[in-house]
């Protein structure tokens, strides 16, 4: 069973608000965070207000390519076709949601990787990936990245009981 529903405006003008609306955010974001965050001076890495600034920029060079693709496109009528999600969908989506909770409780308790480790075995297990060599190159890759990024911005990272 599935409810078509045809839009009588335009998602153009919709897209357009919603580009411009991204952009007015990252400009006063990136204005307003010498006044939030406290200038640390050191000599190495991160400082306080060095991921904001990166979260800034990106969310500008994102509402900026995001108006360009709106100003390109023509105006267009959508018709959406809204499914119902079905019972085990929704199971699925609760068992995601319940992992995701134990996240920072299992963080607490075996520290960062660990967890990290745990929790993306599970969701991997429940998205249906049975291949054992899969699980473990994206387990490994993913760790990997995290571990060389956090490393290369020197931040500390949560540490558990046990790790």
């Amino acid at each position: 069973m599935e409810v078509v529903c045809i839009m009588k405006k335009s998602l153009y003008w919709i897209n357009k608000f919603l580009a411009i609306i991204t952009l007015i955010f990252s400009i006063i974001f990136l204005i307003l965070i010498p006044y939030q965050t406290m200038e640390v001076h050191q000599r190495y890495g991160a400082k306080p207000r060095d991921f904001p600034y990166l979260l800034g920029v990106l969310v500008l060079i994102a509402g900026s390519i995001m108006l360009f693709d709106v100003l390109k496109e023509k105006k267009q009528y959508v018709k959406i076709v809204i499914e119902p999600l079905y019972k085990n969908e929704i199971v699925k989506l609760l068992k995601y949601i319940t992992a995701l909770l134990f996240l920072p409780i299992l963080m607490k308790k075996l520290g960062f990787f660990v967890s990290i480790i745990i929790i993306l075995l599970s969701l991997l297990l429940l998205s249906g990936v049975k291949n054992k060599i899969t699980i473990f190159i994206v387990e490994f890759s993913l760790v990997l990245m995290i571990y060389l990024i956090i490393t290369l911005m020197q931040i500390h990272l949560p540490d558990g009981i046990l790790f």
